[in-house]
């Protein structure tokens, strides 16, 4: 038998071991409890961030938008939408500041960043109170470069919409920002011209351009679209910018250029027939001198009212040459990753220019998709380029 002083002390050993493991696992639970509290509140907070996340991106996106209108549009939106979203300068909620600044590339640049410090339910066990919480987006307006295209035939003049275009023409320019974009003009009818190279700076120059131009001759589309080519291809593009070309007409091709006449003949021609017509308008030798600003048309050099030319050239192939040579140049602006935005006065010229601008992937869904736009008569010219320009600015934040 154990004595009495033995027994008390392995009782005592007991009891100490006892108290000991008490002790670890009430300290175990604390740990758990607390980092499982962490856990909890961790995710909390990972969900209330993400939400906030979500909130200044399109704050951001919403301000870059309509940043070009000035900062207190862009302001007023993106505190819009970010409240929309949950998240605003409340008492209860995230506290939200907007910066407006340039990026590296020169870009305007919209900022939004929401910040709130969420108390804990759970991780205070392990003395850890609150959670700091941040999000922030940033968003870019990229500068644009855009080449105007502008018909002024002799169609225009006799529907005495000529000066209505004119105006609103120049109206569209000057929604763009001299410091930021760059813009070209090509003006044509029965031939096309560079009449503005593509350079910052431009609204003075363009607009004393078109305010230069008169109306007459015929409409050739693919040499206007093939110089709208050749100011992208060769101008100071910069990699970041939002390639466009901006297209207006009132009717449909009625000339093209070519390499065209009887064999041992051949030279640059401009030929023009009317659509549905039987009969050839002619072909004007030396496209170059072609400038008809006195709103005259230049006089033909051969084949007038002819029913085929040089042999091998009926009316029909005419129209279905100059209508195809738009579809090529279109095609190749396009393939570079140019955006094409038509204008049509009048409805009748709208399928053909769904092709040019690709509408809806109409002609091929592998390029940019533009949009075409139709002013029903000329005093809709004001609005219709507005809608476009916007459409273009709406795409820059998109």
């Amino acid at each position: 038998m154990l004595d009495s002083s033995r027994l008390r002390a392995a009782t005592t050993a007991v009891s100490n071991e006892r108290g000991a493991v008490i002790l670890f696992v009430a300290l175990a639970m604390v740990v758990l409890l607390g980092m499982s509290g962490l856990a909890v509140d961790m995710g909390r907070a990972y969900l209330d961030r993400a939400r906030m996340v979500r909130a200044v991106d399109a704050a951001a996106l919403a301000g870059a938008r309509v940043y070009r209108s000035g900062q207190p549009q862009a302001l007023q939106h993106a505190l819009a939408i970010a409240q929309a979203n949950g998240v605003g300068n409340g008492s209860l909620g995230p506290e939200l500041d907007v910066q407006f600044g340039q990026n590296q590339f020169g870009e305007n640049t919209v900022q939004v960043v929401a910040q709130r410090t969420m108390p804990t339910l759970l991780a205070r066990v392990l003395g850890r109170n609150t959670v700091d919480i941040v999000a922030e987006a940033e968003a870019a307006t990229p500068p644009v470069d855009l080449v105007l295209v502008i018909d002024h035939s002799g169609s225009l003049e006799q529907a005495k919409a000529w000066g209505d275009l004119q105006d609103a023409a120049k109206l569209f320019v000057q929604k763009f920002d001299d410091s930021i974009d760059q813009m070209g003009l090509v003006g044509f009818n029965t031939r096309a011209t560079q009449r503005v190279w593509m350079t910052d700076y431009f609204t003075a120059s363009i607009t004393s351009a078109i305010d230069g131009i008169a109306a007459a001759g015929w409409t050739n589309t693919g040499e206007a679209l093939r110089y709208a080519h050749e100011q992208l291809a060769t101008g100071p593009l910069r990699p970041r910018s939002v390639k466009v070309v901006v297209f207006f007409t009132d009717g449909r091709p009625t000339a093209f250029r070519g390499v065209v006449g009887s064999p041992g003949s051949q030279q640059d021609r401009v030929m023009a027939a009317q659509e549905g017509s039987s009969r050839m308008e002619g072909y004007w030798n030396n496209p170059l001198t072609l400038l008809p600003n006195d709103g005259l048309p230049p006089p033909v050099s051969g084949c007038a009212n002819a029913s085929i030319c040089f042999g091998s050239w009926p009316s029909s192939a005419v129209s279905e040459q100059a209508r195809a040579d738009g579809r090529t140049w279109a095609s190749a602006i396009r393939s570079e990753g140019v955006y094409i935005y038509t204008i049509g006065l009048g409805w009748a010229v709208e399928s053909y220019l769904d092709e040019l601008s690709n509408e809806g992937g109409i002609s091929d869904p592998t390029q940019p998709q533009g949009r075409t736009y139709v002013a029903p008569s000329a005093a809709d010219l004001d609005a219709v380029f507005d809608l476009v320009a916007s459409d273009i600015f709406v795409r820059l934040a998109s």
